[in-house]
């Protein structure tokens, strides 16, 4: 079946429901660009919080270590204010809650290494009465051992995996960024396509729609002003929806009209010529009936004459109601064709309104269109706010990853400190190692404890180096993050931008709906139009059936008029032939 012979309403049906799917693919789309960005943006924020977890863990057991190592060594320090149980730290409360099987339920890979710090961490904090015990007897050897194996042992091994689980925690942060950044690449990009893609194809199903309905409508009616002004010719218009139906039924109409009048115009010219021998023949017959009431004197002689002129009168009366009878039946045959014509021409008025209708019906359809596309433009101003939120979360997570940075420069001023303290122990260690070999053989047990002392500040002065290291690559990672994130808020705000700009492709794609619903109600009023001018046309047969009513009528009197004069000159052949008689 070709394009042009489907229905009006079926092909704005198929146009709006194409349209109807687009948007429904679009929006769903949205709706699942916009549940992957949630989902990287969640992720983004678990693993900066993990991370900037285990970062105050690391931080909090060097500090630990550092107010151990005051007390130990600062003489002014006299009471050891350090959390002894390892399950109510503040890496304790996380270590055995649920921040720990969120993690690695998130990251798997992560759970060896945090077993791993299990055994370290408890004996970490176990070993505090032990050093306190000894502290108060001035057992040195004893806190220096207790110092040495339980807490700057287990303090290495606690920041070996911190600094491994704090990697992948980095690693997978990394990869949430790269995803988002990828998700909201090729959202624009999709975005922009089927924008792109729908406004392209309401604009070509706008023009397509309008020019295969206006343009067939555009040629009836003026079909219709050249059949109002007397060319009855045929329509030109092929194809079979309800505009071409409107054609094929006007053609008939014109078709019939014109064979209508050419039978009326034949059985008219017809009457005329009978009612002008019937004229002539009573002229005739008052001429005779005039000479013979003048010429009364004459009568006899002119009898025959008289007789002649009666005959003639009889076989003109006998043609001239033969003539009439046949312009009788034409005429009643002429009522029955334009009664014909006047059901045609009424029967055309109703597919002229069922079209006017089908427009009207049309016309509902584009109001409908335009709702839904009001509806399209909402669901996507719902979307910008959704990607604004996106937004918002993302400068929210870049002022997170600021306050790491901030963290991570703190626990740099800590290593600093701790570094100090070293340097001060060692120095202190060799102030006491001097004194020690001053002091000759009593003074060899306290030297032994002063060289323990300068070595465990050269561990603390190079994992305090370690640390530094450790931070910087820290607030490396952060700040490559920070330039992440905000490649990200750059990108949310391009895809905000376009999602304005599909927001305006609707509002356009409304813009072109109105006028296509314009140009429905324009065809409507046409089709009411032609309504009208069918009734008016019918109204006119109409008339003429009354006219030919009339002349039916006519003829009937004359028919009788007919009759009465061959009556009369029935009586005149009788008194002629009685004057004969007389004769």
């Amino acid at each position: 079946m070709r394009w042009r012979d489907i229905r009006l309403v079926y092909k704005l049906s198929l146009a709006f429901g194409v349209i109807f799917l687009l948007f429904g693919l679009y929006t769903v789309y949205n709706f699942k660009v916009i549940g992957d960005i949630s989902g990287v943006s969640d992720a983004l924020d678990r693993s900066s919080e993990s991370e900037l977890t285990l970062l105050k863990a690391e931080n909090a057991h060097f500090v630990w270590a550092a107010n151990v190592a005051a007390y130990l060594l600062d003489d002014t320090v006299t009471r050891l204010n350090v959390v002894t149980d390892g399950h109510q730290c503040t890496f304790g409360k996380w270590f055995y809650g649920e921040g720990r099987r969120e993690l690695e339920q998130r990251l798997p890979a992560v759970t060896p290494i945090l077993d791993s710090l299990e055994q370290p961490h408890l004996a970490l904090h176990a070993v505090v009465p032990g050093i306190v015990a000894a502290h108060e007897k001035g057992d040195d050897q004893s806190m220096q051992t207790l110092y040495r194996d339980g807490i700057a042992t287990n303090l290495l091994l606690i920041r070996q995996g911190l600094t491994k689980a704090i990697k992948l925690v980095d690693e997978d942060l990394m990869r949430s960024n790269t995803a988002l950044a990828r998700t909201l690449v090729q959202s624009r990009n999709v975005a922009l396509t089927m924008s792109g893609g729908i406004l392209l194809v309401c604009v070509l199903l706008a023009v397509f729609l309008t020019r295969s309905i206006a343009g067939p409508l555009r040629r009836l009616v003026l079909y219709a002003q050249e059949v109002a002004g007397g060319n009855l010719r045929e329509p030109r218009i092929a194809q079979k929806d309800e505009v071409g139906q409107l054609s094929a039924a006007l053609g008939v109409m014109v078709g019939t009209l014109k064979h209508k009048i050419e039978e009326a115009r034949e059985q008219t010219d017809m009457a005329l010529a009978k009612s002008r021998e019937a004229e002539e023949a009573l002229d005739s017959a008052k001429v005779a009936a005039q000479e013979t009431a003048a010429k009364n004197d004459m009568i006899l002689g002119a009898c025959q004459r008289i007789e002649d002129v009666v005959s003639n009168a009889n076989r003109a009366s006998g043609e001239l109601s033969a003539g009439i009878l046949q312009s009788k039946k034409g005429a009643e045959v002429q009522a029955r064709k334009i009664s014909e014509t006047a059901s045609a021409m009424e029967q055309m008025s109703a597919v002229v309104i069922e079209v006017s209708r089908n427009a009207t019906s049309a016309a509902e359809l584009s109001a409908g269109a335009r709702q839904k596309a009001e509806e399209g433009a909402d669901v996507v101003l719902e979307v910008t706010r959704s990607i604004r939120s996106v937004q918002e979360q993302s400068r929210r997570l870049k002022e997170d990853m600021q306050t790491l940075g901030q963290h991570a420069q703190a626990v740099n001023r800590i290593m600093s400190v701790i570094s100090d303290i070293a340097d001060q122990t060692n120095l202190l260690a060799l102030n006491a190692a001097i004194e020690a070999a001053r002091a000759g053989e009593s003074g060899r047990g306290f030297a032994v404890v002063a060289d323990e002392v300068r070595k465990l500040a050269e561990k603390t002065m190079a994992s305090t180096t370690d640390v530094d290291n450790a931070v910087r690559a820290i607030q490396q990672s952060a700040d490559k993050n920070m330039r992440q994130v905000d490649e990200a808020v750059q990108t949310i705000e391009q895809a905000t931008e376009l999602t304005g700009r599909s927001g305006e492709a609707l509002r356009e794609i409304v813009s072109i709906v109105d006028g296509a619903a314009t140009q429905v109600r324009a065809i409507a009023t046409a089709s009411e139009e032609q309504a009208v001018s069918s009734r008016e046309m019918a109204d006119a047969i109409n008339e003429v059936d009354t006219v030919a009513g009339q002349t039916a009528q006519a003829m009937n009197n004359a028919a009788r008029s007919v009759a009465d004069l061959a009556g009369q000159t029935r009586t005149l052949h009788a008194l002629v032939t009685e004057m004969r008689g007389k004769e």
